[in-house]
C-alpha cells in the first residue's frame, strides 16, 4: 500500500457525459435542493466542498442563507464564478 494519500476529485461529476452519472448526480441535486428549499436554513456549513459547485447551486436555488461557509482541505480549484456570498475556508 502506498504511503501517499490522494485527496480530491479527479472526475467532474457535474459536467460528465456519462448517462448513468448524469442520472445519479441529477437525482442527488434534485433531492438536496428540495431539502434545502424546504429547510430554508439561516446558516449553512458545507464540509468537503471541492470547487464549491454544490454550494453555488444551493445558494442560487433558494432563499440565500445569512451565512454559507464552504470548507475543504484545499481551495486551489475554487470556482471563480461562485456566488459572492459564499465564504470559502480551509
Amino acid at each position: 500500500m502506498s504511503e501517499e494519500n490522494i485527496v480530491g476529485n479527479f472526475y467532474d461529476k457535474y459536467a460528465t457525459g456519462n448517462p448513468i452519472s448524469k442520472i445519479l448526480v441529477g437525482g442527488f441535486l434534485s433531492s438536496v435542493t428540495e431539502l434545502y428549499r424546504f429547510a430554508e436554513p439561516k446558516t449553512v456549513l458545507e464540509v468537503g466542498c471541492g470547487e464549491g459547485k454544490l454550494a453555488d447551486h444551493l445558494v442560487r436555488s433558494g432563499t440565500p442563507p445569512s451565512r454559507f461557509v464552504a470548507t475543504d482541505l484545499s481551495l486551489e480549484q475554487q470556482d471563480p464564478d461562485a456566488h459572492p456570498t459564499i465564504e470559502f475556508a480551509e
